[in-house]
């Protein structure tokens, strides 16, 4: 008998970091989804989670959140806001243009407290 395999580590995904160009990519911690550009139920289901306000969605706080993997993944969150990037690109949805690190650190409030 075999045993299962170990549960993978919740934490946020990055993608990249572009140092040079001063650019943070960033999967699915933080979405930012446009609401016109989607259909009406989907619009509907992602302004309910969250995925539209620029934060992470709520399915996702749920998963990043629990007490097993809280500390690792605040830690991962104020080493992502330390890079003090000039903007960040989201795999869903428009991106930070301007003022990164205070809009990550709006993103990532819910996990950075407490």
């Amino acid at each position: 008998m075999t045993s299962p395999p170990a549960a993978p580590k919740r934490r946020p995904r990055t993608q990249t970091r572009q140092a040079a160009s001063g650019t943070l990519i960033l999967t699915d911690t933080v979405q930012a989804l446009e609401p016109a550009r989607l259909d009406l139920p989907t619009r509907l289901f992602a302004g309910a989670v969250g995925a539209t306000r620029g934060e992470t969605p709520a399915h996702l706080r749920w998963a990043l959140g629990d007490a097993a993997h809280r500390a690792a993944n605040r830690a991962a969150a104020e080493r992502l806001i330390a890079w003090a990037p000039q903007r960040v690109i989201f795999a869903h949805g428009a991106w930070f243009r301007d003022d990164a690190p205070a809009r990550l650190e709006r993103a990532f409030a819910w996990l950075l407290r407490g």
